[in-house]
């Protein structure tokens, strides 16, 4: 690979099941491609079917490879089976190469309750009429 013209990218792919084997699927095909880390596949939920399928493994790779190969990258990827979705994208400016670890935090009921005010007086509840009057008063106060 020519170092000079070489770019770093992230590529998501979403699967139909694991063992979906991308990485060979990118290297055989293209030379120009280095595979510089692989986060651990993930089974997600998704928000909508897609291709009639309500979950899916996330695999997610860093990689560096020429600009011109993206496109080709883009449409083998497209058109294999087993393979829901993907995309290519150049990684923000500054973001470490290595996956950061996020943290789940779960909240105990009694922590939510001491965050939360309560309410120092019950909401009123208003009619049509009074709301009509209410409106007019402040509509009066302002001119």
């Amino acid at each position: 690979m020519e170092s000079d013209q070489v770019k770093e990218y992230e590529l998501a792919v979403l699967v139909e099941e694991t063992g979906t084997n991308v990485e060979k699927l990118l290297t055989d095909q293209n030379n120009d491609l280095e595979i510089i880390s692989k986060e651990p596949e993930r089974p997600i939920a998704l928000a909508y079917p897609i291709k009639k399928h309500q979950s899916a493994t996330l695999l997610v790779y860093r990689l560096k490879t020429l600009p011109s190969l993206v496109s080709k990258i883009t449409a083998q990827l497209r058109f294999q089976p087993g393979i829901l979705r993907s995309l290519i994208i150049t990684p923000p400016i500054g973001q470490p190469s290595a996956p950061v670890k996020s943290r789940k935090v779960k909240l105990q009921p009694e922590v939510v309750a001491e965050t939360i005010p309560a309410r120092s007086k019950p909401l009123e509840v208003s009619t049509n009429e009074e709301l009509a009057k209410k409106l007019e008063e402040l509509k009066d106060e302002s001119q």
